[in-house]
C-alpha cells in the first residue's frame, strides 16, 4: 500500500477524509497489528486491504493485484477465495447451527458443500467445537461464536486473514485464547491483520502500526 488516502463525500461540504497518504507493507506470513482510537481509520484501511472499499487516491496491491484497478469480478474472487474476515461483533446468522453459519462462504464460491464437509468438522475439531457443530448460534458464549467466525473465515482456505476487534466483545481469558489460535494460524502461513484496541494483543504480533486520524504514526 503507497500513499493511500481515502475521503468519503469527497468536495462536498461533508468530506471526510478516513485515510491520509497511508503507506504500509504487509509480507506473506507475518502476523500484524493495526492500532489507534475510534474514528482514526482502522476499519476503512481493513476494508481497502480487504477489496471491501477503493481507495480515493493512491495505490493497493493485495496479492499482486491492485485493487484500485480490478473489476467487480476479480475482486469478489478475492474476497471470497483469498481473504478470510473476522468480525467484533462476529456476523453469524443467530438461529443457524455452526455448520450452517461456517457454510456460507461456500455459497458464493464454486465449492460445494459436500466436497467440503471433511475440512469443516476438522476446522472445529481443531478449534474445539465439533461436538457442538449442529448447536445454533444463539446458545454460545462469546469465545464459542468467535470460534465460529475464525472457522468460516477459513473454510475457503484463504491466505490472508482480517480481523476487525476481534476481541473486542470478548473477556480477557477469552481474548488471549483467541489470540492464541492467530498465532498457531500464522505459524501455519497464514498472512494475518489485526486491528485492535488492546496493547496486549498488539504486543503479540510481529508488527504494529498506529493509525491516528487516518495517518500512520
Amino acid at each position: 500500500m503507497v500513499g493511500v488516502s481515502k475521503a468519503y463525500n469527497p468536495e462536498k461540504q461533508n468530506e471526510v477524509n478516513a485515510l491520509r497518504d497511508v503507506s504500509l507493507s504487509v509480507e506473506k506470513g507475518t502476523l500484524v497489528a493495526i492500532i489507534g482510537p475510534s474514528g482514526s481509520g482502522k476499519s476503512t484501511l481493513l476494508k481497502i486491504i480487504g477489496c471491501l472499499d477503493k481507495a480515493t487516491t493512491g495505490k493497493c496491491i493485495v496479492d499482486g493485484i491492485d485493487v484500485g484497478m480490478a473489476s467487480d469480478r476479480q475482486l469478489a474472487h478475492m474476497r471470497n477465495a483469498k481473504i478470510g474476515f473476522v468480525l467484533q461483533e462476529f456476523g453469524l446468522i443467530e438461529d443457524r447451527t455452526i455448520l450452517e453459519n461456517i457454510y456460507v462462504p461456500l455459497l458464493f464460491s464454486r465449492r460445494s458443500i459436500k466436497s467440503q464437509q471433511t475440512k469443516a468438522t476438522a476446522i472445529l475439531k481443531h478449534l474445539g467445537i465439533a461436538g457442538i457443530k449442529k448447536k445454533p448460534v444463539s446458545q454460545l458464549s462469546g469465545g464459542q461464536k468467535q470460534r465460529v467466525a475464525i472457522a468460516r473465515a477459513l473454510i475457503s482456505d484463504p491466505d490472508i486473514i482480517l480481523a476487525d476487534e476481534p476481541t473486542g466483545a470478548l473477556d480477557t481469558g477469552t481474548s488471549g485464547d483467541v489470540m492464541s489460535l492467530f498465532e498457531e494460524l500464522n505459524t501455519l502461513g497464514k498472512t494475518i491483520i489485526i486491528v485492535t484496541h488492546n496493547p496486549e494483543i498488539a504486543e503479540r504480533c510481529h508488527k504494529i502500526y498506529t493509525l491516528v486520524d487516518g495517518v500512520i504514526r
